[in-house]
């Protein structure tokens, strides 16, 4: 049989139709793109480095926040969660560093004050009693629900009502405070997962 006119008409539309959606799905691809907008690259950045944290992948995290902070430099969750790698990490000095960056950018960033109250809190060469007692009394100021208010609150009374002693309280090591024992393990755990 010899094909009609129909029905070769009818085979033609058929690409045409065809061609029609894909530009149609690719014009509105590009209207998707366009809409793209540098704030959503930021948090595209934001939550796969906090993916990463929460993984164990603290190089490829920090890579992460880095690009956050190549596209807002006041970026202060990028500053925070790089503070908190870098204190896990060991980095305590660069940890500090980026805890106040996160405050020079906001001064209200309760956990960066909590953060910089652990660090100088804990044992080691980064001890300063006065210098802890200063970020948790303005973290607690923060977050009136903490809930490590109490363990905070019975440091303070044990560290900052010494006023001339810290010094010799400083020089002690843990051994000899026993009292104190469990509240330094508890910061330094906090210290660690305190990205929460």
């Amino acid at each position: 049989m010899k094909p009609c006119g129909r029905d070769i008409a009818f085979f033609l539309w058929i690409p045409a139709v065809f061609a029609f959606f894909i530009l149609s799905c690719a014009s509105t691809q590009r209207s998707r793109n366009d809409q793209y907008s540098p704030q959503d690259d930021i948090l595209h950045h934001l939550n796969m480095g906090k993916k990463y944290y929460e993984n164990g992948y603290y190089n490829k995290a920090e890579r992460e926040f880095r690009q956050v902070l190549e596209r807002d430099p006041k970026d202060s969750d990028a500053h925070y969660m790089l503070g908190v790698i870098y204190s896990r990490q060991g980095q305590i000095e660069k940890g500090c560093s980026e805890f106040t960056q996160v405050l020079a950018v906001d001064e209200n960033y309760a956990k960066a004050y909590y953060n910089l109250g652990a660090l100088h809190a804990n044992e080691g060469p980064f001890r300063n009693t006065e210098k802890a007692s200063t970020f948790f009394k303005r973290y607690l100021e923060l977050d009136q629900t903490s809930m490590h208010r109490e363990k905070i609150e019975r440091w303070l009374k044990k560290y900052d009502s010494q006023g001339q002693g810290m010094e010799e309280t400083n020089s002690r090591r843990a051994s000899e405070q026993p009292e104190n024992k469990d509240f330094k393990e508890w910061l330094k755990e906090e210290s660690e997962r305190i990205n929460e």
